[in-house]
């Protein structure tokens, strides 16, 4: 159940932080300050809505109010947004700078 809603989540913030950085590829960026400025743009958003879920969450996670047996389900959602927030924030961004490098930039090992 985790990795299905972690999953989601990760599709969903991750389009939005590619899409954002393919526009600021196409105004001529370079891929690394294409991705800083779409993670620096999305970062608010992503978080908004994450934190709203987790919040909602809450008292359904601790149990209060009855309904204990919804506890594990709601304990499950709120793992599922935190890891689908770092992935969205961490992974992706790196994941997208290594495999969108620059054509024609030299490294020095390959020297």
């Amino acid at each position: 159940m985790l990795g299905t809603v972690g999953l989601f989540l990760v599709v969903e913030y991750s389009i939005l932080l590619i899409d954002f950085a393919n526009q600021g590829r196409k105004r001529g960026q370079p891929v690394r300050g294409a991705v800083l400025e779409a993670a620096q743009v999305r970062l608010r958003p992503i978080l908004m809505t994450s934190l709203t879920t987790v919040l909602a969450l809450l008292p359904m996670a601790t149990g209060f109010g009855g309904g204990e047996a919804n506890v594990p389900l709601a304990r499950t959602i709120i793992g599922g947004v935190m890891g689908a927030v770092v992935l969205s924030l961490l992974v992706v961004p790196v994941l997208y700078t290594v495999f969108r490098r620059e054509r024609g930039s030299t490294n020095a090992r390959q020297e």
